[in-house]
């Protein structure tokens, strides 16, 4: 029994020709028509985790390295939700932008071991300012990665045949594609988009209590 079955991304860029009618099921797509599906299906890949998709590629006990200084430089492929460990196992807090923004110039430029950190762009700013290497580590959601022709896109198996639809609702219009079967797609698209976000997202209990 095979469980190995995926679609590379110019399967899926295909698929999306299909969905629109611009190409048959036997037809050879032109280079321009794959290159303007890659666009979109690149640009929707990116734009996954503001639609609710925040689970992917979650990186873990990845290393920081720190020199001097208050500063550490981010992962490349960091996009959000990180949590930052000493060698000790304690977990840094985030700062939030008020919080930071409050802190004068004095208490900024406090030293000791670190027990925060500020995010500003591909930096975090530690507080206090470490004097000796703390060993830190960060867990975080990635960068979905580019999609390329012949490999298959970083994304679970379960997303490939809707990336297709996805493709399609994204690239309609730059297409002669009739206005009914634009939003026919469009329709899918949403539908498969739901569902998969709905699985996608983590078990937990749920807690809550009543005010006096």
């Amino acid at each position: 029994m095979s469980t190995t079955w995926a679609q590379t991304a110019s399967e899926i860029t295909r698929s999306a020709l299909e969905h629109m009618g611009v190409i048959d099921g036997v037809q050879t797509p032109s280079a321009e028509d794959s290159a303007v599906c890659l666009r979109a299906l690149n640009g929707l890949l990116k734009e996954l985790p503001t639609l609710g998709y925040h689970w992917p590629e979650y990186r873990q006990d990845v290393a920081v390295t720190w020199v001097s200084g208050a500063t550490v430089t981010l992962p490349t492929d960091f996009y959000g939700f990180p949590l930052m460990k000493r060698s000790d196992g304690k977990v840094l807090r985030e700062i939030t932008p008020a919080e930071w923004a409050g802190m004068d110039t004095a208490t900024r430029a406090q030293t000791g071991v670190p027990e925060a950190f500020f995010r500003s762009g591909t930096t975090a700013t530690l507080w206090p300012i470490p004097t000796v290497a703390p060993g830190l580590t960060l867990n975080y959601q990635s960068i979905i990665n580019d999609a390329t022709g012949a490999a298959q896109p970083d994304i679970p198996q379960s997303w490939h045949n809707a990336l297709g639809y996805g493709v399609a609702a994204e690239s309609w219009l730059k297409f002669s594609v009739p206005a009914d079967v634009g939003q026919m797609i469009e329709i899918k698209w949403g539908v498969k988009l739901k569902q998969l976000l709905a699985h996608a997202a983590p078990d937990g209990p749920i807690e809550f209590s009543v005010a006096d």
